[in-house]
């Protein structure tokens, strides 16, 4: 009788040994599709990194669409506006109108122009210059000629 009582035990100590091994199966099998599905080539993972370069690659495109609607523009100026000609002649090659003096002006404020826009187109410690016509200097800016180098084109 032992042996008709063991053998209904063993076969149910199977089915669990069975039944543990396919449920270890698939739990494997789920924490690799899982592992997959975060780390793999498409995973979460990825597409997050993707689509954080998607928006800086937006923000680039919408950046660099403002400075070619301002190139545009400053293009159109140049073409049809000869005052913009001019300006852009005096601030990138330092041309001088006959009669119009160039000053240089050295560890003082700006008095006529932007300190800031100075500072940054002179580097900051260097003279400053300043264009003006012999006609806006007064007798009181002209006597006060102290660090000031005035040369004529």
């Amino acid at each position: 009788m032992t042996g008709t009582l063991a053998a209904p035990e063993c076969r149910r100590a199977a089915r669990e040994a069975r039944r543990r091994r396919t449920r270890l199966a698939v739990l494997y099998a789920a924490l690799l599709l899982l592992a997959h599905a975060i780390f793999g080539r498409n995973g979460f993972v990825e597409t997050r990194r993707v689509r954080q370069e998607v928006a800086r690659l937006r923000s680039d495109v919408a950046a660099l669409s403002v400075e070619r609607a301002g190139l545009v523009e400053e293009a159109r100026r140049l073409r049809e506006d000869p005052a913009a000609i001019e300006a852009v002649a005096r601030r990138e090659l330092g041309l001088l109108r006959p009669g119009e003096l160039l000053v240089f002006v050295r560890g003082s404020s700006d008095a006529w122009g932007s300190t800031a826009e100075n500072a940054e187109n002179t580097g900051g410690d260097r003279p400053r210059r300043t264009l003006r016509t012999p006609e806006g200097l007064t007798a009181e800016n002209a006597e006060n000629t102290e660090g000031i180098d005035r040369r004529e084109r």
